[in-house]
């Protein structure tokens, strides 16, 4: 087990237990997609092609102090409210990217009209 998965464990075991029970659900939901849309970031970014200790260090620190200081300052509600259209629209932008790679202009065209149409 790496350095970074003992840093998670424990961020999520404190995040956890700093919340009352009925704020637990919000705290797993937040956390799962601020862990989604840092992923996004990280590995869509140019970042990648960078210095890769670089980036494994701001993953294994940064990355976890900034999500606790969200997920502790934060009202988790409306944070869960706002990162689920963040999660959807990057999930919107992927598929239209890759429905744009399928080549379907060909079904774009105006339809023919014949010379013998009734007018």
């Amino acid at each position: 087990m790496g350095n970074s998965d003992k840093c998670n464990q424990f961020a999520i075991g404190y995040l956890l237990y700093l919340h009352p029970s009925e704020e637990r659900p919000w705290v797993l939901i937040a956390s799962l997609l601020f862990i989604f849309m840092g992923a996004c970031l990280v590995l869509g970014s140019s970042a990648v092609r960078a210095d890769i200790d670089l980036v494994v260090y701001f993953v294994a620190y940064g990355f976890q102090i900034g999500w606790m200081g969200v997920i502790l300052l934060s009202p988790l509600r409306e944070l869960t409210q706002r990162l689920s259209f963040v999660v959807l629209g990057v999930v919107t932008l992927v598929a239209l990217s890759e429905i744009s790679k399928l080549d379907l202009h060909q079904y774009l065209q105006p339809p023919k009209v014949s010379d013998n149409s009734g007018r």
